[in-house]
């Protein structure tokens, strides 16, 4: 069964606090170039805090990508 936006909250803001820290480790030694974020399972788009992982790596020239849509370009 499918958990709804509210009980998926929690598990969102893990992931956007593991991607933070991610990178700024990262930045500390080389920009980002591209995040790829691959999922095998069911999740219906509004279920992911997109605008909030985009926020978070945003940096120009940066790609994300997942394996079923288009490339966004970062501005």
């Amino acid at each position: 069964m499918l958990k709804t936006g509210l009980q998926m909250q929690p598990i969102n803001q893990y992931m956007l606090n593991q991607l933070n820290e991610l990178v700024d480790m990262t930045k500390k030694y080389t920009d980002i170039v591209e995040l790829w974020l691959d999922g095998g399972w069911e999740k219906e788009n509004y279920r992911w805090p997109t605008q909030e992982i985009y926020n978070l790596i945003k940096e120009k020239g940066s790609w994300m990508s997942n394996w079923y849509k288009l490339e966004h370009r970062i501005a």
